[in-house]
């Protein structure tokens, strides 16, 4: 698989309205479309289970993807989950 690929997943439970939750698949997408070409070719699934702040959604994506660029830089792996959600 030459190019990564992304999966959402943003839940009523975990942000109640629509419009947050559009906002938060943008934020999402948006983070996956700059760090794309770094990523190896694998499907990345985003499961987003709690509220977050734009900023701190911003920040744990950032880490995510790092982690995967890092971990699975030149393998072909199956693909990986990064839960991203807030503390209660």
């Amino acid at each position: 698989m030459p190019n990564p690929r992304l999966g959402l997943v943003v839940t009523k439970k975990g942000t109640a309205k629509a419009s947050r939750r559009n906002r938060v698949k943008r934020i999402i997408r948006e983070r996956f479309r700059l760090t794309a070409g770094e990523l190896p070719g694998v499907d990345i699934v985003v499961q987003v289970f709690g509220l977050l702040e734009d900023a701190a959604l911003r920040q744990s994506l950032d880490r995510q993807f790092i982690r995967i660029k890092d971990e699975l830089g030149g393998s072909e792996a199956a693909g990986s989950v990064c839960p991203v959600g807030g503390m209660d």
